[in-house]
């Protein structure tokens, strides 16, 4: 068995498509590099222990007390197509009372912690390498902000189900030695897992999303798995095989917004108008299917200047019909302002109504400009990273001794 891993995967920003896509239209979305990362390792107390710093959570339980308290009262179920499903009622509660946690709390904090005692459970007693659930110590650090609409209990998810199935032997990466010098990597081979492999993983994330959101769309866990886009419609996820590395301006507005509000909103708009919506919306479908080609442009030649123009024009319309349709917000009409100062040009990411946004910037935008950028923003009292779309998904760092970019903290 493996005794000390660690494994790191992406948040995700839905690029163009929000609102739409609930009406059958196409979402593009895409990773993002920043990360959650997770270090697990067999524990020397032969105790489990979850430790989650970024919300003030660490428990610990004895494997005797898991194994014979909380596993044999668990219905550890498939749905018709033989995936796992989640806890049932009784289940749930059960996970609830053994975490000690009131019946009435969903915070997301606290569905972590039943999402790990479910998932531990359900993969830990499918174990081919021992008899019997493993004592581990699981640390996770995450460079993402929690309820953001950036993915961070996906990226969560991904990292505990990959962790998991790789502890117990049900999913190996192997070395790829013909890739050296991978910048995820610190040194020596890339370590990969075959797609059959990230397939297991990603419905292991998706049931543990499905915990913390009830009814995920299965969009972010599988950005989070699979790095690069998606192209998602109806349900149908695809993956756009063209897809640069793109560098933008994150930012955080730090109001906090219901994503079921919003979308009720716009529901009770389309159905009280749906001759002027529906227009609106199918433009909204012409944008991500125009970023597609866009993107695959990009990819395939060196002069990039024309796709970024074309870029920019898509997120500027983009941004005025996701206001035309009511999901804006004074704190994003701000970012946009303070972006185009520096002739910058910014969009609304996930439901709207305050959340995020994000800001296209070209390879050669001066760093001054960022800089400027960045300061407006703070001074305006909202948070901002420079970071990429397009990101590796999961990912298995081999070196954690010397792999400088993970968190100090992680390996405490």
């Amino acid at each position: 068995m493996t005794t000390d891993i660690v494994v790191s995967a992406p948040g995700k920003v839905i690029l163009h498509g929000e609102h739409s896509v609930v009406y059958g239209k196409v979402a593009v979305a895409s990773s993002l590099n920043l990360r959650c990362f997770v270090h697990a390792a067999i524990s020397k107390d032969g105790d489990v222990t979850l430790d989650l710093p970024d919300v003030n959570i660490c428990r610990k339980w004895s494997v005797a007390s898991l194994e014979n308290n909380l596993l044999p009262r668990l219905e550890l179920c498939h749905d018709s197509h033989g995936h796992p499903s989640p806890p049932t009622e009784k289940s749930l509660h059960r996970l609830k009372q053994f975490a000690e946690i009131d019946t009435e709390e969903s915070e997301s904090r606290h569905l972590a912690i039943i999402s790990f005692l479910y998932l531990y459970c359900y993969i830990g007693q499918r174990s081919k390498e021992q008899s019997g659930l493993p004592p581990i110590h699981v640390r996770m650090i995450s460079q993402l902000p929690v309820g953001a609409g950036l993915g961070s209990s996906a990226a969560f998810s991904v990292c505990l189900a990959a962790v998991l199935l790789q502890l117990t032997g049900q999913a190996t990466p192997s070395v790829h030695p013909e890739e050296q010098g991978d910048s995820n990597s610190a040194k020596g081979a890339v370590w990969k897992w075959s797609l059959d492999d990230l397939l297991l993983i990603n419905k292991w994330a998706f049931l543990g999303e499905k915990i913390i959101h009830g009814h995920p769309s299965g969009i972010d866990n599988s950005v989070s798995t699979l790095g690069g886009a998606i192209r998602f419609q109806n349900k149908q996820i695809t993956t756009v095989e063209k897809m640069p590395s793109i560098k933008i301006l994150l930012t955080n507005t730090n109001v906090p917004r219901s994503t079921k509000t919003l979308v009720a909103y716009v529901k009770n708009k389309h159905d009280k108008f749906p001759e002027v919506m529906g227009p609106v919306l199918q433009a909204m479908e012409g944008l991500a299917e125009r970023s597609i080609k866009v993107y695959g442009h990009m990819f395939d030649r060196p002069d990039k200047w024309q796709g970024y123009s074309q870029l920019e024009e898509l997120i500027d319309i983009n941004q005025q019909l996701l206001n035309t349709i009511g999901v804006g917000h004074s704190s994003l009409d701000r970012v946009v302002k303070l972006t185009a100062r520096q002739a910058l040009h910014s969009k609304l990411t996930g439901a709207g109504g305050g959340g995020c946004a994000y800001t296209l910037l070209r390879p050669d935008t001066p760093d001054e400009k960022i800089q400027a950028a960045c300061k407006d923003l703070e001074e305006a009292g909202f948070d901002c990273w420079v970071t990429n779309v397009g990101a590796v998904g999961v990912y298995y760092h081999s070196n954690p001794d010397s792999d400088a970019s993970l968190p100090e903290r992680l390996l405490e």
